[in-house]
């Protein structure tokens, strides 16, 4: 289990395999991929009802302030995660959902062990939500995550319907464990 004080956050979801794993694992947040999902506002429901303990978020790069608030519509949420580049007013779309306004933290992917370390002396860690999806997790230190508002890893394809590996992950949360 990922003790209290780090905060990790599970993106890129689209199948239950992941979904569960994850919330068994202990993270914080698990954002579900509306954009590769054929029925999203029903996919994500699914997904959100086999699921305890993360909080569930939905995520696209794709999503526009019309998309996002029909999306919310059916399906509230207080957080969402989305593209910087849309321009959204988030706070406006949170609050037609449930009337709670969103606290934006910035996610930033990190594509070498040079960038984090660079990315360290250059922002705030502590309103950052670390992507190390780029990196290899056996060569992270616990170090290097510590300070930042959480970390992002993320899901990826079954090698078979209900099947995949999770070795490395596995080690990786082992690590955080202490």
């Amino acid at each position: 289990m990922i003790p209290e004080h780090i905060r990790v956050k599970a993106g890129a979801i689209t199948h239950l395999t992941d979904a569960r794993y994850f919330a068994a694992m202990g993270v914080h947040w698990l954002s579900i991929d509306l954009d590769v999902l054929d029925h999203p506002v029903q996919e994500y429901q699914e997904i959100k009802e086999w699921v305890e303990g993360p909080i569930i978020l939905p995520e696209s790069e794709l999503y526009g302030q019309m998309e996002w608030e029909e999306f919310l519509g059916f399906v509230p949420s207080s957080v969402i995660q989305c593209s910087a580049a849309m321009e959204l007013d988030v706070s406006q779309i949170i609050e037609s959902a449930d009337g709670i306004s969103a606290d934006a933290l910035l996610l930033q992917r990190v594509e070498d062990m040079d960038a984090l370390e660079s990315l360290r002396t250059t922002a705030d860690p502590s309103r950052i939500i670390l992507d190390i999806t780029a990196l290899p997790l056996s060569e992270i230190t616990m170090d290097q995550l510590a300070g930042w508002a959480g970390l992002q890893i993320c899901g990826s394809d079954e090698e078979k319907l209900g099947y995949k590996s999770y070795d490395e992950l596995d080690d990786f949360f082992e690590r955080l464990e202490g």
